[in-house]
């Protein structure tokens, strides 16, 4: 999604994400103690975290499937995509060099665009960078882009948007309320869940 060089970290394998939640806990104490809670508007690293040869696993998929309530088979959901990818997003926001803390992150937005579908027979290359670091009447808010391929052709994009509250940026003025459009007016509903205090 973007053509900026990236500084690429290759990992062999999407990584689990208790070890990543236990990195990002440690980060986020130490960025409370030793970086400042203003940022530039250039904070953000170059940093493009990718994995290759990801592929989705059956049992996983039809897990995910009975829980969103979404018809058996083998094409992947594009919100479950976005499960898959999260991994490596997670692998970008607590390097060091991720100016953010992850505690206390507020996610904010997804924006998803679907090229084609994906089956659970598709081995897929996974690509993450972050990107749009700007003001927010509460903090800042950063976009995480990740893309996912299949034979070099873009088949999945998606933008997760983050809050960092209590961090500025320097000569950065507070923006409107994200969550309306350029009219004043929220945006209007797509969907309502209401999810069991099991789920």
């Amino acid at each position: 999604m973007s053509a900026a060089p990236r500084d690429v970290v290759e990992l062999t394998d999407l990584p689990a994400l208790r070890g990543l939640y236990a990195r990002g806990v440690a980060g986020s104490v130490r960025a409370q103690v030793d970086r400042s809670r203003t940022l530039a508007p250039t904070a953000l690293p170059t940093t493009q975290v990718v994995v290759r040869g990801v592929g989705a696993d059956r049992d996983h998929l039809a897990e995910y499937q009975h829980v969103v309530g979404e018809n058996g088979g083998d094409q992947l959901p594009a919100g479950y995509v976005h499960v898959l990818a999260f991994p490596a997003a997670m692998a970008l926001m607590v390097r060091p060099e991720f100016p953010l803390p992850l505690l206390g992150m507020v996610h904010t937005a997804n924006r998803v665009t679907q090229h084609r579908a994906l089956t659970l027979g598709d081995t897929m290359d996974v690509a993450v960078h972050a990107q749009d670091l700007r003001p927010h009447r509460s903090g800042v808010t950063v976009d995480v882009v990740a893309e996912v391929t299949v034979d070099g052709a873009t088949a999945w994009e998606g933008v997760s948007t983050y809050l960092a509250k209590g961090v500025h940026l320097r000569d950065g003025e507070p923006v409107a309320d994200a969550r309306r459009d350029d009219d004043g007016a929220p945006p209007v509903p797509t969907g309502q869940w209401q999810l069991g205090a099991d789920v």
